[in-house]
């Protein structure tokens, strides 16, 4: 049943009146079915609170995701902009005269007629690519493959410049094979050491490496290990410590560890034992033997290294005076003024 209805009464200034409603009288709360009907709203609004504490984290990160903003500390971001004006304050000139470089000797390479071609660059960079962890190292500087294929196309611009109008013979391209598998050359290209790979736990305290070695012995991981008690760099990679090569070494300060870790064989751990002050704990990952490229296979570039070689010894002062003749009649526009005047003539 409604409830009544009360009216209220108006007196205009006229005289007359006029009746108005008034409001319905308020309903009678029962009380078997209030808290029914006001617990549906305490628990949205505590899901609310929730949603807010535990989602408010996912509604930044969406909103940082933007592309101008590179990252945030405690909700507080970085813009692009900011990183740009920074590098540029410390690098920009930098980067930019040595960009400005490697336009000129590609144009300079195209008017002198022997241009980069893709082929060219595809077999230096197919040669890079088969080195040892490719990906891994050109990732770590930040690099991209056609960053690679971009250096890669100056270097070959200028050395097609220095080769041009220069021949070798036989005898020339077997003496540069001779000189690049000679053991004694610490930069030979075609003969290679033998080598060991380590992984290290290094601390100045006796007491911490054998602490090391007993987590080893109980089964915890070794980068676990390396993490909570070694004092070396190496701790970023986990203990592994990049190659040895024998005879090439610089470990004349630790007199004995580069005995000890050649006779070591893959799988082998040893330690601690005291190098130079510290105690290590080593675990062998790796040993090869050494190993000589077979002339046939690198004829071929034993050829163009050799003509390489040739022609810096011939042809330099002229191309350098050749260069800066091309550059001076060059229009390089600069068209920020931070780099106006960057590269001089």
């Amino acid at each position: 049943m409604n409830s009544p209805v009360k009216t209220n009464v108006t007196v205009k200034p006229d005289g007359t009146t006029m009746r108005r409603p008034a409001r319905r009288a308020p309903m009678p709360r029962n009380p078997s079915i209030a808290p029914s009907r006001r617990m549906p709203m305490i628990i949205w609004v505590i899901c609310a609170l929730l949603v807010g504490a535990v989602g408010g984290g996912f509604v930044v990160r969406q909103r940082f995701r933007a592309k101008e903003v590179v990252g945030a500390i405690n909700g507080v971001p970085i813009k692009d902009y900011t990183l740009y004006h920074y590098l540029e304050k410390s690098t920009g000139r930098a980067v930019m005269e040595q960009l400005v470089q490697d336009e000129l000797a590609l144009q300079f390479a195209k008017k002198k007629g022997v241009p980069p071609s893709d082929a060219e660059v595809d077999k230096r960079y197919d040669k890079q690519a088969k080195g040892r962890d490719f990906d891994l190292r050109i990732a770590n500087i930040g690099w991209t493959p056609e960053d690679v294929r971009r250096l890669l196309r100056v270097r070959v611009a200028q050395a097609n410049v220095v080769k041009q109008g220069v021949s070798v013979t036989d005898a020339e391209v077997r003496g540069y094979y001779n000189a690049n598998i000679n053991h004694g050359n610490a930069t030979a290209q075609y003969y290679t050491p033998e080598s060991v790979q380590v992984a290290a736990i290094v601390t100045g305290k006796e007491t911490k490496a054998r602490q090391a070695l007993r987590d080893l012995n109980d089964g915890v991981r070794f980068d676990t290990v390396v993490n909570k008690y070694s004092e070396d760099t190496s701790r970023k990679t986990g203990g592994v410590l990049p190659p040895v090569f024998h005879g090439r070494a610089n470990l004349s300060k630790l007199p004995g560890l580069e005995q000890t870790i050649f006779a070591m064989k893959i799988g082998q751990q040893i330690g601690p034992r005291k190098f130079g002050g510290a105690w290590w704990v080593i675990r062998c990952l790796d040993h090869k033997p050494e190993t000589t490229q077979p002339f046939d296979s690198v004829k071929d570039e034993c050829r163009d290294a050799a003509t390489l070689a040739k022609g810096l010894r011939l042809n330099t002062a002229r191309i350098n005076s050749e260069f800066d003749e091309f550059k001076k009649h060059s229009t390089i526009q600069m068209f920020w003024d931070q780099y106006k005047g960057v590269v001089s003539k």
